[in-house]
């Protein structure tokens, strides 16, 4: 990496040895890239997603090609799915990503496992998507095996993450500890009220608990609102946490969101935005 390179050349020659080592670490993803440039990837994935039009059926190589245009990092990249699947988040090439925001701090191996998980039926959203959910739903129950369609994560060939003992529930720390834990996802609860205490305990631990209110699905509801109705906890925030998601570009700040990310991972969760002040938590996996 050159001394005198620019700020978005030193992040593109970054992201190119970050994806060299995860297609070192996958049986699942290979790539070319095009040009001198490292702004363009073409992309395979090896792995089972559903044909498209035909639920019954699977592709089992698809190709998707990655632009990093003039927005990127601070946008997503240019992203085209180019073998036809069965999604309610893919329409023709275009890919949903709902209210995903994108930022610096955001790898691109994080979207590549981003991808991976949303072909593999892994994270989806009938209800945001471009399909009907009813008809989505009727054409989910004829799937063979169900979802996700293939169980690999993207780092197949990495050694397996080891497993605690199994524990009873609990919030210790910041993490949260499930017992009967299988694979290498914990588990995530199903209960909003119990997701909604361990969030209010991490917010106040972190002092990220001003001016901060969490709701349940049910208690998002009576409010009314055109977003998030679906999420199993939503977080309303004017103060230290909307700052840290909105304007968060320091060290400090990144360190501080990975650690927020992280325990959100421990519940098996995952956030988007949908207003600037409000943070709608989802399941990781359909299960």
């Amino acid at each position: 990496m050159g001394f005198f390179d620019d700020p978005r050349t030193r992040r593109l020659k970054r992201d190119h040895a970050e994806m060299l080592k995860l297609q070192e670490e996958s049986s699942i993803l290979e790539f070319k890239d095009k040009g001198d440039t490292q702004e363009q990837y073409d992309v395979t994935f090896h792995g089972r997603c559903l044909a498209h039009e035909d639920p019954v059926k699977f592709t089992e190589k698809n190709k998707v090609d990655v632009v990093l245009g003039a927005q990127y990092p601070r946008g997503l990249p240019q992203i085209s799915w180019k073998t036809p699947i069965l999604h309610p988040n893919i329409n023709g090439s275009t890919v949903c990503f709902g209210t995903f925001q994108m930022n610096p701090m955001v790898k691109l191996t994080e979207v590549m496992e981003m991808l991976w998980d949303i072909g593999r039926m892994a994270l989806f959203n009938p209800y945001g998507g471009y399909q009907n959910a009813k008809d989505w739903h009727a054409v989910a129950a004829k799937v063979p095996g169900g979802f996700p369609t293939d169980p690999r994560i993207l780092r197949d060939k990495s050694p397996a993450v080891p497993q605690p003992p199994p524990r009873e529930a609990s919030d210790e720390g910041d993490m949260l500890v499930i017992s009967g834990v299988k694979d290498w996802r914990p588990n995530y609860l199903t209960d909003p009220g119990k997701i909604k205490q361990c969030v209010m305990k991490y917010l106040a631990k972190h002092d990220l608990d001003y001016d901060a209110r969490v709701y349940t699905r049910e208690e998002w509801h009576e409010r009314e609102e055109r977003f998030g109705n679906d999420a199993l906890v939503t977080i309303v925030t004017e103060g230290p946490l909307y700052l840290l998601l909105n304007d968060g570009d320091s060290r400090e700040a990144e360190e501080e969101i990975d650690r927020f990310d992280k325990f959100l991972y421990s519940l098996g969760l995952w956030r988007e935005l949908g207003y600037t002040w409000s943070v709608h938590l989802y399941p990781r996996l359909e299960r």
